[in-house]
């Protein structure tokens, strides 16, 4: 599926679709949220469907239900390909904890 993006001067969005086997469960959500905590400058949020939460609270996170097919829009305050990255890599189950 290809990423969908959308860069505003508010906020740049991109669509992703969770491809980690056992989808996003506690290790890769402390994995997020360690990361949006360490990157507050991003602002990073999390929203799929209705449901928008932020990216630098674990609960938050499993809140989501991100199962893997499931399709997240990852909010940042701005352009960041290296926050981006690495977001990618963990709901890809490229890293895991």
């Amino acid at each position: 599926m290809k990423e969908k993006t959308k860069d505003t001067s508010e906020e740049f969005v991109v669509e992703l679709v969770v491809q980690a086997e056992n989808g996003i469960h506690l290790g890769p959500a402390a994995l997020l949220s360690k990361y949006a905590q360490k990157r507050k400058d991003l602002n990073i949020f999390f929203r799929r469907e209705n449901n928008k939460v932020p990216a630098a609270s674990v609960m938050s996170i499993l809140t989501l239900e991100l199962t893997k097919g499931a399709a997240i829009e990852v909010i940042f305050s701005k352009k960041d390909e290296a926050g981006l990255c690495y977001i990618r890599s963990v709901l890809n189950g490229e890293k895991e904890q």
